[in-house]
């Protein structure tokens, strides 16, 4: 929607109905299947994380947003690098006071490797493959992709740490995919 607005770009209106229904399905799974409720008592169903979440996809939007204008000249994976490091600036500007007090030593070797796999697998591909998505399909088409993020969020605490999955996830799951697929479908 973002780029409809700032891009002028046109949206289909199978498009249209694409982005609501997986918005649906991404409120439906995060508010447990109860939007109407969450409209009701807020507090019940959105806390925190799904605020900090929210924060999280708007600003992702606008990265893709100023990334479709950075990848007209770049590649994505310079364009990737430079985001890292402006990202790494603010968070060690916003965490030099506590550097000194951590422990360095005491780290064991897990976390040091979950920090390689994350920094190698989770941000560098993940952004260099989001970059090459943005190009080559844009940035309307590339995003409603991350509704997708609670279904795999659902489908992976489900196998790795034998969470339940209830009917709503199912459903909402299910309006996501197809959103997803009817935003991404070709004229």
């Amino acid at each position: 929607m973002a780029a409809s607005l700032v891009f002028r770009e046109r949206l289909r209106p199978l498009q249209w109905w694409g982005i609501a229904l997986a918005l649906t399905g991404a409120v439906v799974v995060i508010t447990r299947g109860s939007p109407l409720a969450a409209l009701h008592d807020i507090s019940r169903s959105i806390g925190t994380g799904e605020l900090l979440m929210f924060g999280a996809v708007l600003s992702w939007a606008a990265y893709t947003v100023i990334g479709r204008i950075a990848f007209a000249g770049l590649s994505p994976l310079v364009a990737t690098t430079w985001a890292a490091l402006w990202g790494l600036s603010f968070l060690l500007l916003g965490s030099v006071h506590e550097l000194a007090d951590i422990p360095w030593r005491q780290v064991a070797w897990p976390v040091w490797a979950a920090v390689v796999y994350l920094g190698a697998f989770g941000t560098v591909l993940g952004f260099v493959w989001y970059g090459e998505g943005v190009k080559a399909i844009g940035p309307s088409r590339t995003v409603v992709f991350n509704n997708l993020v609670p279904v795999f969020g659902v489908v992976l605490a489900s196998l790795l740490l034998g969470e339940s999955i209830t009917a709503s996830m199912v459903i909402g799951g299910t309006l996501s995919v197809l959103g997803v697929m009817l935003t991404n479908r070709r004229p």
